[in-house]
């Protein structure tokens, strides 16, 4: 074991086992970050708009907090499948099949909508347990940033691009 390594281990009382693990996520977190082809960056050189999984992905500023954002092509089954519509055409009240009921991002799957890009998925950070200032509001929970919500928006698009029935 490397000496920092064994510092911390020793300063903050981590087992090996934990150190492996923190390790770990930081070494994915770097590899999915290095494997993003980066489009549009926003003035502080976060990424706002990439390509994952073969699909488009953009973060934007909604009016309360960052919204994350994956386009998919014509071809793909769910084209023009709103996210609580069921694909095989169910017709109960609540089904299986859906986008919504599938896919597994923070908060589920809020948003569906045709761009010129492509038919659009997205979610929000706007949720019980997510930090949220609006006037006169401050709601105390997790502070989402670019980088945190860019990696949700990557679980989306695994998610999207491997779907089938």
């Amino acid at each position: 074991m490397a000496s920092t390594a064994l510092t911390l281990v020793r300063k903050f009382g981590m087992s090996e086992h934990s150190l492996v693990q923190m390790q770990m996520r930081h070494w994915i977190r770097e590899e999915v970050l290095r494997s993003r082809v980066s489009i549009g960056f926003s003035p502080d050189n976060s990424p706002r708009k990439w390509r994952a999984y073969g699909l488009t992905c953009y973060v934007r500023d909604g009016p309360y907090c960052l919204n994350g954002y994956v386009i998919v092509p014509e071809d793909h089954k769910w084209y023009k499948i709103h996210y609580d519509e069921c694909p095989k055409q169910c017709r109960v009240d609540c089904c299986d099949h859906t986008p919504e009921s599938i896919i597994q991002v923070h908060g589920g799957i809020t948003y569906s909508c045709l761009s010129e890009e492509g038919w659009v998925f997205g979610f929000d950070t706007a949720h019980y347990g997510d930090a949220i200032s609006l006037p006169g509001l401050e709601m105390e929970g997790r502070h989402w940033d670019v980088h945190d919500v860019a990696d949700e928006v990557d679980k989306l698009a695994a998610q999207l691009a491997c779907w089938t029935y």
